[in-house]
């Protein structure tokens, strides 16, 4: 029996969180969240993921500084992070797989997942 993937959702706006979550779980994903990218950061020591969805306007620490933070510690989840951003020009030269535009498209969204993780 094959594991279920594992996606960290990281957004802010409960809404959006919950509305991800509850889709990727229908996907067959197995979904944590976090509200701020403080909470993502002790998750992300804490816990192996297959895929991050990381909004980059938040309080506290921004998607962005998670994205340095990452990279300063040379870790390997950059290459299957996802920024969640209305915003292009603030994170076009960030080393992450790729950017998901808001609004987004829920099934683009699922598509993205099942490519980064090989399905």
């Amino acid at each position: 029996m094959n594991a279920k993937r594992r996606i960290l959702v990281v957004d802010d706006d409960p809404s959006i969180r919950t509305m991800v979550q509850t889709v990727l779980q229908r996907a067959g994903y197995e979904v944590a969240t976090a509200h701020d990218g403080c909470e993502a950061i002790a998750m992300l020591a804490a816990n192996d993921y297959d895929v991050v969805l990381l909004d980059v306007m938040m309080p506290k620490l921004s998607g962005v500084a998670v994205v340095e933070q990452l990279r300063k510690e040379n870790s390997p989840v950059l290459a299957h992070t996802y920024l969640l951003t209305a915003d292009l020009h603030a994170v076009e030269n960030l080393p992450v797989r790729g950017v998901i535009v808001k609004p987004f498209d829920i099934r683009a969204l699922i598509a993205e997942t099942r490519d980064c993780i090989g399905h």
